[in-house]
């Protein structure tokens, strides 16, 4: 048994995984089955400043990076009240995806059959 929250570390390590939410096992199974869930709900965009706190209210953010140079942010994110934006493109998940996907439905009491 191990217990992290380094999705590098699992990814490496082990070949089934579980994760627990207060107190409660939310997934089990393989990690390939978990990132196959989070299939075409991981996306980059890339926005001005201006638009950026609206943007993260409308969506769970994976990662961001600044542009110092011209102050867009590049985002990875999930939609969390509809489709993403025009301009965004679609990532491959990774298990950190799937991970923190699972566990900001499982916050809102969203039980996604697709997670469950």
């Amino acid at each position: 048994m191990l217990s992290t929250h380094i999705t590098e570390d699992i990814t490496a390590a082990a070949s089934q995984l579980s994760v627990l939410h207060h107190g409660r096992i939310i997934f089990s199974g393989a990690a390939a089955e978990l990132i196959k869930k989070a299939e075409g709900r991981v996306w980059s965009t890339t926005l001005s400043n201006e638009d950026w706190e609206l943007f993260k209210a409308q969506n769970l953010i994976h990662s961001f990076i600044t542009d110092p140079a011209t102050g867009q942010v590049t985002a990875c994110h999930t939609p969390l009240t509809g489709p993403p934006e025009r301009a965004s493109i679609p990532l491959e998940p990774n298990l950190e995806h799937a991970y923190t996907l699972l566990i900001e439905q499982q916050k809102h009491g969203e039980c996604d059959e697709e997670f469950s």
